[in-house]
């Protein structure tokens, strides 16, 4: 894998593709860009596909400064300055989501289109509101972000539980299956521990940290890129989340998998591309 130095880190990365359509692939917390494998192998032509390994985690530097959400994009932003990319689309999964929006909000002319899927775990007892119509959620959205004021979302709180120096298989799967709907093959399931004991602990408290609902959800309405939200049917929490980004990002659609899934990227690739492909490609 190519590496690059960003912001005194090395950062690694993979490259598919010479397309002029750039599109980034943002992975999320415990994970790394080998979970675009799939997606990477089918991309099309016309497009260059950049798949990160955000800071502490995959190939690139094991360490946890500058791994909080705004840093990890902050760093994206300067590798694709020096790789000579002045817009692109982006294609985030998980925790990477709350990457994708602070690249989005803060660097609006360096993103065109934005495709997020898979669950934003808020912290217990706080959910979004349920939509019945757009002035109820509106106020009800304002409504919870004062009081989210100081919480963290529950990945921050199940990582603080998991604190010690090294991670063990036993402690990483609970954590690892909250982004699945259901039990991977043993295959799989040994693909994803192997890629999340390769990343750096302390990096992973850092950016679950520092994903607060209040400080992403000032951002959400910053975005000015024409974004794609994909989902699995009838979850209600991911129903909430789906319906807050619709009222609070500018240009947003929902678009719902048939299968009973999470994290699209992980569980049904095939069907996150092509969903993801018809808005990249919607010129």
């Amino acid at each position: 894998m190519p590496v690059m130095t960003v912001r005194d880190a090395s950062i690694s990365y993979r490259e598919v593709g010479e397309g002029l359509h750039v599109v980034v692939l943002i992975h999320g917390n415990h994970q790394s860009s080998q979970i675009w494998s799939p997606i990477l192998a089918k991309i099309p032509e016309e497009f260059r596909a950049l798949a990160f390994d955000l800071r502490g985690f995959g190939s690139s530097e094991k360490r946890a400064d500058g791994a909080d959400v705004h840093g990890q994009a902050d760093d994206i932003r300067q590798a694709l300055h020096k790789l000579g990319v002045v817009r692109c689309s982006v294609m985030a999964s998980a925790a990477g989501c709350g990457v994708a929006i602070s690249l989005a909000a803060r660097y609006p002319s360096l993103i065109y289109k934005l495709v997020m899927s898979g669950p934003f775990c808020f912290h217990e007892g706080r959910r979004p509101p349920k939509r019945d119509n757009e002035d109820k959620l509106n106020a009800e959205v304002e409504r919870t972000e004062l009081e989210l004021k100081d919480d963290i979302w529950h990945s921050a709180k199940t990582a603080e539980e998991s604190s010690g120096a090294e991670w063990s298989p036993e402690e990483l799967l609970p954590i690892l299956m909250e982004d699945l709907a259901s039990e991977p093959d043993p295959e799989q399931k040994d693909a994803l521990i192997s890629i999340a004991m390769n990343c750096h602990r302390e990096a992973c408290q850092t950016w679950s940290r520092s994903m607060e609902w209040p400080i992403l959800s000032q951002l959400l309405r910053e975005i000015t890129a024409k974004t794609r939200v994909i989902k699995g049917p009838a979850d209600d929490l991911l129903d909430r989340y789906s319906n807050m980004l619709e009222v609070m990002i500018a240009n947003c659609e929902t678009v719902e998998i048939s299968k009973p899934i999470l994290c699209p990227v992980l569980e049904c690739p095939d069907d996150y591309l092509q969903s993801g492909l018809e808005l990249l490609n919607a010129w």
